[in-house]
């Protein structure tokens, strides 16, 4: 008869043994959140996340009031978003490099008075002329940025100030109306299809950008400044060239913007677009750009921009007051950029 240090093990074993039927549930489970896990990482790898996002807006507003999403609602969408789109695009070439431009919004305002001016008196030349300055002071901040090591902040907020006194003295701190060659812009805003052309142009524009920075030499050249200035220059790559490069290409989209918005409103002032220098943002890092510089890029931006005009329009529908709506754009900006930041170099600088 067998001794009872003899059974113990046996009944140990027994014990520690797991039912064959939880054996298979808990794999079950492992396999579905394996699955998941590849589909949400296949979403993010492809860019997919703010396309997503845009149409669960979409369906949550409409759920909330239905009568309020109507096809007009979405041109509506459309046309407020082809400015900040331009905008958008502007920041995220500099916030790829690892900068900031606080004077974004603040030169589409003075832009916006000289086209309105320069249309009145000087006729079509004031198109590339406007075009051209937008360049020259886009290329001027980064020159000075990288020149004098300057943060670009400091700098951009700087021009800000400067740009925005040109346009007081300009508009003679008033707004001022297009009244010759209003079809020379005006055109931006028809809409076959029901989608204004200026938001078809700056999508064309947003995917011309995309393969810049991912098919060419110096468009990666970009993010590889984002990502670690100093190796990029050890490897032989000029990169005050390539900074003063993408400030002045964001410079020229600013100048487009510019275009748009007196295209759309036919009139201008030294604050008109100041307002969209906090959404402009907030598409750049809601649409997947890292604020630390060397992730993302300019395709996404075009559902970035589209995430912040339908949240504008979409506070409406809900009825959310708009002294309110800054403080729902600081929030996303906020958590946006708490998501993205590479937090090894949240000590730097830009």
């Amino acid at each position: 008869m067998p001794t009872s240090s003899e059974v113990t093990p046996v009944v140990e074993v027994e014990k520690g043994r797991r039912p064959a039927g939880s054996t298979t549930r808990s794999a079950k489970r492992g396999e579905r959140k394996g699955a998941a896990a590849r589909v949400l990482g296949f979403v993010n790898q492809k860019g997919l996340t703010p396309a997503i996002v845009v149409v669960l807006m979409i369906v949550v507003f409409w759920a909330m009031n239905p009568s309020g999403v109507t096809l007009n609602t979405l041109s509506t969408l459309f046309d407020q978003s082809a400015a900040l789109l331009m905008l958008a695009l502007a920041q995220s070439l500099v916030v790829l490099m690892g900068r900031i431009d606080l004077a974004n919004s603040a030169l589409a305002s003075f832009l916006c008075v000289l086209l309105v001016i320069w249309l009145n008196t000087l006729g079509p030349i004031a198109i590339p002329l406007v075009l051209l300055l937008g360049v020259a002071i886009g290329a001027l901040q980064g020159w000075v940025h990288m020149y004098f090591q300057i943060p670009s902040f400091v700098v951009t907020l700087a021009v800000s100030g400067i740009v925005g006194g040109a346009g007081l003295i300009a508009s003679g701190a008033s707004a001022v109306s297009l009244i010759q060659n209003f079809e020379l812009v005006q055109w931006f805003y028809e809409s076959p299809g029901g989608i204004p052309l200026a938001f078809v142009i700056g999508a064309a524009i947003a995917a011309v950008l995309a393969f810049f920075v991912a098919k060419t030499a110096r468009g990666r050249t970009l993010k590889a400044i984002g990502s670690n200035q100093r190796a990029t220059a050890y490897s032989g790559i000029r990169t005050t060239v390539t900074v003063v490069l993408g400030f002045a290409l964001a410079g020229l989209l600013i100048g487009i913007a510019a275009i748009m918005t007196v295209g759309q409103l036919g009139t201008a002032s030294s604050g008109i677009a100041n307002s969209l220098l906090l959404p402009s943002i907030a598409a750049v890092v809601v649409g997947g750009t890292a604020i630390s510089g060397g992730t993302g890029g300019p395709g996404r931006i075009v559902f970035g921009a589209l995430i912040i005009a339908l949240l504008r329009i979409g506070l409406d529908i809900i009825g959310v007051p708009q002294e309110f709506q800054p403080i729902v754009y600081g929030v996303i900006v906020i958590a946006a950029i708490a998501i993205t930041v590479n937090r090894s170099r949240t000590l730097s600088v830009v």
